[in-house]
């Protein structure tokens, strides 16, 4: 019990005191009931893990030098030369090419304290819920409507979920991919659990690019949601040519 007493420091987690970080969840109140917040809030128990990866094709399609190579391996193969251990490969079609980058994800691994009288973890828990399973209010209440109420379009996403850290990370923009809730034995006296563990998987709606990611560390939280050009912004086409003297760019 000495971690868990450790994290329990109620006093000092409602101080910011303790060595935890207040972890904050926005989702929409569209799936909530009237007058109930979108605003989640706990305290960090574990290190906050990211990930982002990218796929490169390794060979080139039909790099005409590996046609020559095959060529003139035939022919030297024909005067005697014994190559049948050497690659018709040519090296330059090995070059690798960026195929497409997989979406990040942010694992959050936080406690929900009720460190006042009157608070229900059970609720937070069950908005989150919310948010991986779908709501029942289309066509009669027949069909399912995509959890948070979740409406994508060309340039830009509706109802989405905002994870925030302490001062040092913001990201919007989010869909939740999984939740897991443990509760604890010990109740209040109100005779709810005292806490809930939990851990929750978010990943972007659309795949980001460097400056959302960088945006999202340094804690200016960079929208993702709807597309406006970067102040720097400038068609294909112009890529490639000088700049304007003396300009310089800045990912403001």
């Amino acid at each position: 019990m000495s971690a868990d007493n450790e994290i329990l420091d109620i006093e000092a987690l409602v101080k910011g005191t303790a060595g935890h970080s207040r972890l904050q969840i926005v989702i929409p109140t569209t799936i909530l009931k009237d007058g109930e917040s979108g605003l989640i809030s706990g305290f960090t128990t574990q290190g906050f893990s990211l990930t982002g990866s990218a796929s490169w094709e390794g060979k080139a399609i039909g790099n005409g030098l590996d046609n020559a190579m095959n060529t003139a391996t035939s022919v030297l193969n024909s005067l005697g030369a014994n190559l049948e251990q050497g690659s018709t490969t040519s090296r330059p079609s090995t070059n690798r090419r960026w195929v497409s980058s997989e979406p990040a994800a942010f694992t959050a691994d936080f406690m929900i304290v009720a460190y006042r009288q009157g608070i229900d973890v059970r609720k937070d828990v069950g908005k989150l819920f919310r948010c991986v399973y779908p709501s029942g209010d289309m066509i009669a209440g027949i069909g399912m409507r995509a959890p948070m109420g979740y409406q994508p379009s060309t340039f830009s996403a509706k109802n989405t979920a905002t994870l925030k850290i302490g001062k040092w990370f913001k990201a919007d923009g989010l869909l939740v991919d999984d939740v897991t809730a443990e509760f604890s034995r010990e109740v209040t006296q109100d005779g709810f659990p005292l806490y809930a563990s939990v851990t929750v998987l978010l990943s972007p709606w659309r795949t980001l690019f460097g400056d959302d990611m960088v945006g999202f560390l340094d804690g200016s939280g960079r929208s993702t949601v709807n597309d406006k050009p970067h102040k720097d912004y400038k068609p294909i086409a112009d890529y490639g040519k000088a700049p304007d003297a003396g300009k310089t760019s800045d990912d403001g």
